[in-house]
């Protein structure tokens, strides 16, 4: 129990580390120099489109907001949570598995 309690919480005083060095990585030189740039690129791509602007369409059926967000809360639970963390688990099972067996 106290083993467990113990990786419990080097696991999340790691956690707090790395999230505290990402967050002072927004204050840097460089990451402001990527926000100009990503701006530029988005103004670019707003007068591209505008430009080539398609003919106007008739709007499609109102859609509700679990529809207009459900598409991104699945892919973020499944693919950004959900598999890394079953590769995980499968992993240490398949370690404890090797350890049990002589």
């Amino acid at each position: 129990m106290i083993q467990h309690l113990r990786r419990g919480i080097f696991i999340l005083l790691a956690s707090v580390v790395v999230a505290l060095v990402i967050l002072q990585l927004g204050n840097l030189g460089w990451a402001e120099r990527m926000r100009v740039i990503d701006q530029d690129k988005q103004l670019a791509r707003a007068k591209y489109q505008h430009s080539h602007k398609a003919p106007e369409r008739r709007p499609g059926p109102p859609r509700s907001t679990s529809q207009r967000y459900a598409r991104g809360f699945v892919q973020v639970v499944v693919f950004e949570i959900g598999l890394p963390c079953a590769a995980t688990l499968g992993l240490l099972a398949y370690t404890r598995c090797k350890r049990a067996r002589p």
